[in-house]
């Protein structure tokens, strides 16, 4: 009778004693949350943040010289489309083609319509002097013939070899037409001036080279995006100046493999005046 009047008041004071040991758990948990905060509260900044510092937008050499390249192609049938996105490309081209037909020397030969347009380019001679003769000795067709190819030294008459979608316009290769050939006015290849300006911008002007340094010749590309994988590799040495929309309608003709659609061929070039440069055009790029 003893041991059962006694039970309850034990079991009691044991559950009470639970109850504050939870409870005391509690509070501690509690005034550790408080002092973290408190602590935490120290190392917040009061004062407004700053602006995020940007790269600076890359400003490029000044032009020196001014040089164009007139190109004609067949508007013929259409080409493959290799994606639904060359297909779209080729047919805002066309749509472009027919607005600018007045302003565009078209030439009927039977059934197929050549096109001939017109790119000018800007030439960085303060920061690659060596690499911007040998393209104007190419523009300008004086220098006679290749002391190792034997053919003329010149631009004129030869094709974009090589375009590559959404990257470049490659050509220059006047002696075998495939990218294996070409030389540079010097004799065969001469060596890297420069790495000055980086492939940050589209539209820029660089030599080909055969994958290894100081290996210039005659052939040169004309990208159409971004190409960093390239700093430090290819020589930039110019700038597309006016009729970026030529450069992208010639782009419609390539590849993703760089086999191009069409036959792009430079039927002239030569040199203009900076009076004869549309620099409003160019100063937006």
């Amino acid at each position: 009778q003893n041991a059962q009047d006694s039970s309850p008041p034990l079991l009691i004071r044991n559950t009470t004693m639970r109850n504050i040991a939870a409870l005391l758990r509690l509070l501690f948990s509690c005034l550790c949350c408080v002092v973290g905060v408190l602590s935490a509260y120290d190392d917040v900044p009061t004062k407004k943040a700053d602006h995020p510092k940007m790269n600076p937008k890359p400003k490029l050499p000044e032009v020196t010289h001014y040089v164009y390249l007139d190109i004609e192609y067949i508007w013929g049938d259409n080409p493959h489309y290799s994606s639904l996105s060359m297909k779209k490309d080729w047919n805002v081209y066309q749509e472009l083609h027919r607005e600018k037909a007045k302003s565009l020397n078209i030439k009927y030969d039977d059934e197929k319509t050549r096109f001939t347009d017109r790119i000018v380019l800007g030439l960085f001679g303060t920061v690659a002097p060596k690499t911007v003769e040998n393209f104007l000795g190419l523009i300008r067709c004086d220098k006679g013939k290749g002391k190792y190819t034997g053919e003329e030294l010149c631009l004129k008459g030869t094709s974009f070899h090589r375009i590559v979608r959404h990257l470049l316009l490659q050509g220059g290769d006047f002696s075998h037409a495939d990218g294996t050939g070409g030389e540079s006015i010097y004799g065969g290849y001469f060596e890297d001036e420069a790495f000055a300006v980086d492939f940050k911008k589209p539209y820029l002007l660089a030599m080909a080279n055969n994958g290894q340094s100081d290996t210039n010749g005659s052939q040169f590309f004309i990208t159409v995006s971004k190409m960093r994988w390239l700093d430090g590799k290819n020589v930039v040495f110019g700038r597309v100046m006016d009729r970026f929309d030529a450069v992208d309608y010639v782009e419609c003709f390539g590849t993703f493999s760089g086999e191009p659609q069409r036959e792009v061929k430079i039927v002239d070039c030569g040199e203009l005046d900076e009076s004869e440069v549309n620099l409003e055009i160019s100063s937006v790029y």
